[in-house]
């Protein structure tokens, strides 16, 4: 049966056949909300004028006129941060993931291999800057290590 031929390999796929869906049915919907708003509050907090907001501006060239209606912005930031949360408590929840420090190693790994590569190409091919990169992922790292390990604890 270890015979790689064009009659057995096809039937060993078929039985490894692994269910990639993911079950939002059952998930902690309240868990999301607080994990959402918890990331609002990291962000609100990193990006503060008392923190790095001045940074920021300095850095991406824009000033409190040029970014538009606050809370509009903030309205549809929830939008996506809700849309983060929901994913990733189904991956947590289809990983089995139970534990605040397993939830958190998630976060981390996620951040490495999706959020902070995809960021990096903004470097790469939009001439963004070093300063920018480092600024706008090291918020991104703490939120997405500290959702991880809420959504896992509350799963």
């Amino acid at each position: 049966m270890g015979e790689v031929n064009g009659s057995v390999f096809p039937l060993l796929i078929l039985q490894r056949r692994i269910d990639m869906s993911l079950d939002f049915s059952s998930l902690n919907y309240f868990a999301i909300i607080v994990a959402a708003v918890v990331r609002m509050a990291i962000g609100m907090t990193y990006y503060s004028p008392a923190v790095l907001g001045k940074t920021w501006m300095k850095i991406s060239g824009m000033d409190e006129k040029e970014m538009g209606n606050k809370w509009v912005t903030l309205g549809y930031y929830f939008l996506v941060v809700l849309l983060i949360a929901l994913v990733f408590s189904a991956l947590i929840q289809a990983l089995g993931i139970t534990d605040i420090w397993t939830g958190a190693c998630l976060g981390f790994w996620i951040w490495l291999g999706f959020v902070a590569t995809a960021t990096v190409q903004g470097v790469i091919f939009s001439g963004k800057s070093c300063a920018m990169f480092l600024l706008t992922t090291g918020e991104e790292l703490i939120s997405y290590v500290v959702m991880g390990g809420i959504l896992a604890m509350m799963a």
